[in-house]
């Protein structure tokens, strides 16, 4: 029934102390729908499906939206942004039609229209996306837009919750994260005072207030007032479902207390779940003669003003003296960024925080890893348990596929979109691409690793995904630890660091029709200076193109005036910028020598208009 691993406490800390979590997570969110017809109220037959992904930035003032839908019977006749959860219709909210090229939609809402109101709905899945034909009015295919995030439960225990209650000043908590795959629950829970060694410890299928039968056992995993390791759901019929339904609870057994000690319910966190795995291990410096442990829970409400947390504690050397969210990552001590001493129940933190504290720049640096739960006593008055706070929420990026994107550019016209999400213990890849108007049926498709402008080879084949059988196609599926090309921390080192491309092939072009940079800058940034929209803008004549050493810049198309002439790389990077006048400057020769091989967006700004063009360096 059950997959067990090491203790992950200790598989944590070793992930840690090498800093895999590193540049890992960032403050963005994405946020993505799988459209179909099945969606619909009423569901609508149809082959049709498509991807749209909404990337919100970090100071959350701009979402890029891109959309591509494939296999639709008709010309798109309208798109739009509407209230309503799953199984209900409801009114729009924003539109698109204007945004339509064919079968693909890409523009951004920014500024004011960014609304506390629009991001409190996405976050909590209220809002979906319709695309209407003519066949279909109402909508052909639909989609919710949801986070892309792992589902994340956490249980407060004690022994009022078990039927019949226990007289106990025991506490616990509890965290269970299950995998977006639906394929593993991670789970940690750490427990104090009770009356003697913990004898079992399972899962049961009951409402609260109600007793149910074991489902899944945790005693194996148990190590002291620890419990910690990783099961397989789907050993389980229903179980995640249960989960989801509130039916599924935590019960610790003692030889005192023969039925369960004390029981927490699982909850469903639908906000922005957060935990830390505390130990004297991530102390600076680590503290000697302790073996205390601790477990934090942290969730930031949908209006992203209130951050509510708890934390439990076990073996302290002596009672708290004071706890903090301090600023600062792994390996690095920072000043006190929120007091949480005034919370301290004995051994239990609870209480919630609002105000100035919880900036943009802080709930930035709380979704990057950049946050620390640290608690103090006499002993170890700088710390004696320290926990690294992560969120379980996925880390977006996106990718835009495009003939010119290849080396040498194919010409073709196909384009396509898509994303990918990584979670944050770097074991998969969740992915969903769709495209259209290749020159045939693909002959196979694969995430190969190179940066823009340079071929690499294959690290992850993609084929098996896609029908395989039109010029238009979509994909929908994970890279996993258990694939046999196993995903691990060096794949997603390599999409951080912008190494890995979609590559689709076909008989025409075998060497790869369109391909794609999976990116964590996002489309609509790529649009404004990248290859998405190069052809909705005025052209500029660049030449030799590609290039080694330097490019000619005709500036006598342009009109009089100054403008800023700024070259930017495939995910939006400045790397040169200058002021010119088209007036005493009808030619410009830029030396490139120093740039890094790949593909370049070179762009004339002006008051009103903006010339582009794509440099290849080689």
């Amino acid at each position: 029934m059950r997959n067990f691993t090491k203790n992950i406490f200790t598989i944590v800390a070793i992930l840690l102390a090498n800093g895999l979590f590193a540049g890992h997570l960032s403050g963005k969110l994405l946020f993505s729908t799988r459209l179909s017809g099945a969606n619909e109220v009423p569901a609508v037959s149809t082959d049709a499906t498509g991807v749209g992904s909404f990337f919100l930035n970090e100071s959350r003032d701009s979402l890029c939206i891109t959309v591509t839908a494939v296999g639709l019977s008709g010309t798109i006749t309208g798109a739009h942004i509407h209230q309503g959860m799953p199984g209900t219709n409801g009114g729009v909210l924003v539109g698109f039609t204007d945004d339509v090229q064919g079968n693909s939609i890409s523009t951004s809402i920014t500024g004011d229209d960014i609304t506390t109101e629009l991001l409190e709905m996405m976050l909590a899945g209220e809002l979906y996306f319709n695309i209407h034909t003519a066949d279909n009015p109402g909508g052909e295919i639909r989609g919710q837009i949801a986070l892309e995030t792992d589902n994340a439960f956490h249980a407060v225990l004690n022994g009022l919750q078990e039927n019949p209650p226990v007289s106990t000043d025991a506490s616990g908590i509890a965290i269970f994260n299950v995998s977006k795959t639906g394929m593993m629950v991670t789970y940690n829970a750490v427990v104090s005072g009770l009356s003697g060694p913990i004898t079992g410890a399972h899962l049961h299928i009951a409402p609260a207030g109600q007793n149910g039968d074991v489902v899944v056992s945790l005693t194996d995993d148990v190590v002291g007032n620890v419990i910690s390791g990783q099961f397989d759901p789907t050993s389980v019929d229903g179980l995640v479902d249960d989960m989801l339904a509130g039916n599924v609870y935590l019960n610790v057994h003692t030889a005192e207390n023969p039925g369960g000690e004390i029981r927490g319910q699982l909850k469903f966190d639908r906000k922005l779940s957060m935990d830390a795995v505390i130990n004297t291990e991530q102390e600076i410096p680590v503290p000697t003669g302790s073996s205390a442990n601790g477990l934090g829970w942290a969730s930031l409400n949908y209006s992203m003003d209130t951050l509510f947390y708890r934390v439990q504690l076990d073996g302290l050397s002596g009672p708290v003296t004071g706890a903090h969210f301090h600023d600062g990552a792994i390996g690095v001590t920072g000043g006190v960024l929120i007091a949480l001493t005034d919370d301290v129940d004995g051994n239990v933190i609870d209480g919630f925080a609002t105000g100035a504290a919880l900036s943009t720049e802080n709930i930035n640096k709380f979704l990057s890893g950049g946050i620390y739960i640290n608690v103090h006593t006499d002993l170890n008055a700088g710390g004696e348990v320290r926990g690294q706070v992560y969120k379980a929420v996925r880390e977006g990026y996106t990718v835009n596929l495009s003939g010119d994107q290849e080396v040498p550019d194919s010409e073709s016209n196909a384009t396509g979109s898509g994303i990918v999400s990584i979670d944050r213990d770097q074991s998969n890849a969740h992915f969903m691409i769709a495209y259209n108007d290749l020159s045939d049926a693909q002959t196979m498709s694969h995430f190969h690793a190179a940066p823009a402008g340079e071929n690499g080879g294959v690290i992850f084949t993609l084929s098996s995904f896609f029908d395989q059988t039109n010029s238009y196609d979509a994909a929908f599926g994970y890279w996993t630890n258990s694939d046999d090309t196993p995903f691990d921390a060096a794949a997603a080192m390599a999409f951080r660091e912008g190494n890995v491309y979609v590559n689709v092939h076909t008989s025409e072009v075998p060497s790869g029709e369109i391909r794609g940079q999976v990116t964590r800058q996002s489309i609509c940034s790529q649009g404004t200076v990248g290859i998405f929209e190069i052809q909705q803008k005025a052209a500029l004549n660049v030449y030799p193109n590609p290039s080694s050493d330097f490019v000619n810049v005709d500036l006598s198309a342009v009109p009089v005036g100054n403008y800023q002439m700024v070259i930017s790389d495939i995910t939006g990077k400045v790397v040169q910028n200058m002021t010119v006048n088209s007036n005493t400057q009808n030619a410009l020769t830029l030396p490139i020598a120093d740039l890094n091989s790949g593909i370049y967006i070179l762009s004339v700004f002006g008051d009103i208009t903006t010339f582009s063009a794509r440099l290849i360096k080689q």
